[in-house]
């Protein structure tokens, strides 16, 4: 009489994919909490049976570092187990830092002694969310504009917002999600931009001469996300408006004097800077080479040649803090002031 020869190590059944991260089918790469289950397809050996099959968790395949091999039930020669880690998320959390990979390894005998190991892709813990220290939200636009724009406004939709510096820890790629709450609080809801460090301004559907909140967070591949960058955004397309009705005023003070005031001269949404400059003859700087400040909406001129005897061109330039700008222009004679 013979015996029975097993030669074939334990085989996957059914064409199964080995050993999963997680408890459903779909394997997982990466979670934030420290609570590690896994998953593995049915072993069988149809000569000798599966005699044990052990299981364990480590840092690198076949590894046990993190928790020793254990044994995994089997019913009728074959192992079908979805095992948890008995540790819990507290051990995970504090004794293993961010960035972890861990992989699950299977190792089923048969009962001539013969084993097949299985393990995972990896599993990587991503405890911590993404950092927003050094965050940095830019808005860059396709309209030319010839004063600078300033930070927080825009002349139009027709350009990008963009963001650099968040930082995940693990170095693992990084989602993002954009708000835009044009009441300018935080109550505007998160929207999916996935890997894309940029949003289209037109994207943010902003409203002319409204301030509203954009904020950006990064979300790790765990779901984890940062802290919200934000930055007060208010698009201004359109120049200062030159009001008709209104005209630039200029008196003498002194002989050697002007005053000017151009109140209520242009119009805008937003806030308005200024420029001007006096001269002798039409588009001369001659007496004053352009100067003015924000919001200042007077100007008094006083130079030792000035002489109410002389004709003077006095030129204004009203400009949004998105760059675009309007003029405006008096011409002082030595009798009369007139726009």
């Amino acid at each position: 009489e013979g015996f029975p020869v097993d030669f074939p190590p334990p085989t996957v059944s059914g064409g199964g994919v080995g050993v999963v991260d997680g408890v459903g089918p779909v394997d997982l790469d990466y979670q934030s909490s420290g609570f590690v289950q896994a998953n593995w397809s049915s072993l069988v050996d149809p000569e000798s049976g599966i005699a044990t099959c052990r299981w364990a968790i480590g840092t690198s395949p076949k590894a046990s570092d993190i928790m020793a091999y254990s044994v995994a039930s089997t019913t009728g020669g074959q192992s079908n187990h979805t095992s948890s880690l008995p540790h819990g998320t507290t051990l995970l959390t504090s004794s293993l830092p961010h960035g972890t990979t861990l992989y699950s390894t299977v190792v089923c005998t048969n009962g001539a002694g013969l084993s097949t190991w299985l393990h995972s892709d990896g599993l990587t813990l991503l405890s911590l969310p993404p950092t927003s220290t050094n965050v940095t939200l830019l808005t860059s636009g396709a309209t030319y504009t010839t004063y600078d724009v300033r930070r927080g406004f825009v002349p139009g939709n027709a350009g990008v917002l963009s963001w650099t510096g968040f930082l995940e820890p693990a170095g693992t790629p990084l989602q993002y999600e954009v708000s835009c709450d044009q009441s300018g609080g935080v109550s505007g809801g998160w929207t999916s931009v996935g890997f894309a460090t940029q949003v289209t301004l037109s994207w943010l559907n902003l409203t002319e001469g409204v301030a509203s909140l954009v904020r950006v967070r990064a979300v790790n591949l765990a779901g984890l996300a940062s802290v919200p960058a934000q930055l007060l955004l208010t698009m201004l397309p359109n120049p200062p408006m030159r009001q008709s009705s209104v005209q630039i005023s200029a008196n003498w003070t002194m002989s050697t004097q002007l005053h000017f005031d151009w109140t209520g001269v242009f119009a805008s949404p937003g806030p308005l800077y200024y420029e001007y400059s006096l001269g002798e003859h039409l588009g001369s700087t001659d007496v004053v080479r352009w100067g003015g400040s924000l919001a200042v909406t007077t100007a008094t001129i006083t130079q030792p040649w000035l002489t109410p005897t002389s004709s003077y061109f006095f030129m204004l330039t009203a400009y949004t803090p998105a760059g675009l700008y309007s003029t405006a222009k008096t011409f002082i004679s030595a009798t009369n002031v007139f726009g």
